[in-house]
């Protein structure tokens, strides 16, 4: 009966533990903008994966090709 008991409890705090995760942190939106640190960083792009994704920043306001 204890161990049914401490799993019941253990299944709770995780139920508990993802959705305050979920709902205090959220996700992150990519903005045009990010300021980290006092400096500001533009958003240069996304690239889209089955796990999530990355948002490429930079501080670059111009392409150099060379």
């Amino acid at each position: 009966m204890t161990k049914a008991r401490y799993g019941m409890y253990c299944g709770i705090i995780f139920c508990l533990f993802s959705y305050g995760t979920q709902y205090f942190l959220g996700e992150v939106d990519a903005a045009d903008e990010l300021k980290y640190a006092g400096d500001d960083f533009k958003s240069v792009s996304q690239v889209n994966f089955d796990r999530g994704r990355i948002v490429y920043y930079s501080k670059n306001i111009e392409v150099c090709n060379r």
